[in-house]
């Protein structure tokens, strides 16, 4: 393997764990229920970009690591980042052509699909109401969607990750 290419293993490696931080970032409660999913817009870029660099076996990895930080039931991520990278990897070379607008759709629907796999996960181990409040990060996901793929693009752009 080229220097190149460990260079931009760690670029994905970094963006990834920059992710998790963000999802676990204290933020008031006012703004808590609005936050983005950043792991899954994150593994949605780099899957959607390199399918076959970053694949299910890394989602599922990376959504290991977020129950442990989370403290959350392991391998519920797991398993909802492993079905969210399984489904771009079959949609990525549509993904790719779409505009923007219609990749944040495409985001709202994989993030919304995501949260529900995690509701229905949640609700097999104990059950717990959940307000509408809960659906919202999938919309603030869709919003972002834009400077996000902009921001990986230009990170993947300056240390040239294929």
């Amino acid at each position: 393997m080229s220097p190149q290419g460990k260079q931009g293993g760690l670029v994905v490696f970094l963006s990834v764990v920059l992710a998790m931080m963000l999802d676990i970032l204290p933020l008031p409660m006012a703004l808590e229920d609005l936050r983005p999913e950043w792991l899954s817009l994150t593994l949605i870029y780099w899957v959607m970009v390199m399918p076959h660099r970053i694949g299910v076996g890394k989602a599922w990895l990376a959504g290991l690591f977020m129950d442990a930080l989370t403290g959350t039931l392991l391998g519920l991520h797991a398993l909802v980042m492993a079905a969210l990278a399984y489904i771009v990897t079959l949609l990525h070379n549509r993904l790719k052509l779409f505009p923007r607008w219609q990749q944040a759709v495409s985001v709202l629907m994989l993030t919304g699909l995501s949260l529900l796999l995690l509701l229905w996960l949640r609700n097999i181990v104990q059950v717990t109401p959940r307000p509408w409040t809960y659906w919202l990060p999938a919309l603030t996901s869709a919003c972002v969607w834009p400077a996000i793929y902009h921001a990986l693009r230009v990170v993947q752009g300056y240390y040239r990750v294929q």
